[in-house]
């Protein structure tokens, strides 16, 4: 078994309507996170190099943070940052979350390498729940409030 993961998931909405719901700190706080789970965005600053800090809190425990450092954007085709827990257990380390947007409505998600098989399928688990969650965040009407804000994330094109 591989120590990576791989998620595709074809979703209600176009690939721009999908950046923007990773890219808006209101509407990712939405949807982030497996069923149940609440989630805040602490920051998001969206230039190479910028942080994401999230705060995402489990039905019945303590909070936890997620902390990441974006590496590439570009708008509507990827988005690619580190993924780090603040707050780790001995198998966690820093890998790379790789969200890939096109070809219609297709989202693949990538991320890893991981540590044990263990924490990949938590992290399968947590990936296909919040894949979900977003998918019947894009399903429903916007909410006042939750309109589409202009983007915190500044696209860049990577020179790999």
């Amino acid at each position: 078994m591989s120590s990576s993961l791989r998620i595709e998931k074809v979703l209600p909405a176009s690939p721009e309507r999908v950046f923007d719901a990773f890219a808006d700190p209101l509407q990712l706080g939405e949807w982030w996170g497996p069923h149940g789970y609440r989630s805040r965005v602490l920051e998001l600053d969206g230039r190479p190099g910028g942080t994401l800090r999230l705060e995402v809190t489990p039905p019945d425990g303590e909070p936890f943070h997620i902390r990441g450092e974006l590496l590439e954007v570009d708008r509507a085709r990827v988005l690619a940052f580190t993924f780090r827990y603040e707050e780790p257990t001995p198998d966690d380390r820093e890998n790379v979350v790789r969200v890939s947007f096109g070809d219609g409505a297709r989202l693949v998600v990538e991320h890893g390498p991981f540590r044990t098989a263990e924490r990949r399928a938590l992290h399968e688990t947590g990936w296909t729940e919040i894949l979900e969650r977003l998918e019947a965040f894009l399903g429903r009407e916007p909410e006042a409030g939750l309109e589409p804000a202009a983007s915190s994330l500044q696209e860049t094109r990577s020179t790999n």
